[in-house]
């Protein structure tokens, strides 16, 4: 098959190669960009964990901080296992979404061990916050990077979905789902789609597209 892949450049080509040795061809369309702040001064006083929600968060914890003695609790496996790369001690992943992740850390954790840190985007799914805060968690963001909407689909894409050859297009995240609808309505390319599969994360971004 060929697949599209819609991951931000620093973390489509593992993505991409993986596709590749099963035999897929692979097209790259990064509907975001990430740009790292690397200013951030984090502070980890009274802190008893991180919490990230995308490998990102885990990337920007790396370029943060050299504390890797805090325990991690990471939304997937695919995080998880950054993290475990990056050196980080102890590592849980929640294999799902912000509401597995929010019952993960629910059931190890204990809110009278301080405060719970989330390392991630300025662009938050899900509510995590108040999950965590209802159960009685003292919460606190910590915003490391950017995602920039990317403006059009490259043109190797555009000439794919014209000549309709391409078969499938993985979303990981309801916003992305929603930039490549918007690119698509642009482009009057809406009625090339009806044999492309949409490879969703989650329902949650399968309920983007239009």
């Amino acid at each position: 098959m060929k697949l599209l892949v819609t991951r931000p450049d620093n973390v489509a080509d593992d993505l991409g190669h993986r596709l590749q040795e099963r035999g897929h061809d692979v097209l790259y369309a990064p509907l975001l960009s990430i740009v790292y702040r690397g200013d951030t001064s984090l502070d980890f006083e009274g802190v008893q964990a991180l919490v990230v929600t995308s490998a990102n968060g885990i990337r920007a914890l790396e370029k943060s901080t050299r504390r890797r003695d805090l325990p991690v609790y990471a939304v997937g496996d695919r995080s998880a296992v950054i993290a475990g790369e990056a050196g980080f001690d102890v590592v849980f992943s929640a294999g799902g979404d912000v509401e597995d992740l929010a019952a993960l850390i629910r059931s190890k954790a204990n809110p009278e061990d301080g405060v719970l840190v989330h390392a991630g985007g300025a662009r938050l799914a899900g509510d995590l916050k108040g999950s965590l805060e209802r159960a009685g968690f003292a919460y606190r963001r910590e915003i490391l990077y950017e995602a920039i909407d990317s403006e059009e689909l490259p043109p190797a894409t555009l000439r794919a979905l014209e000549q309709e050859e391409l078969d499938g297009i993985l979303l990981f995240s309801p916003h992305t789902a929603s930039i490549f609808s918007r690119h698509i309505e642009q482009a009057g390319l809406s009625a090339h789609l009806h044999k492309v599969t949409a490879w969703c994360l989650s329902q949650n971004v399968a309920d983007r597209l239009t």
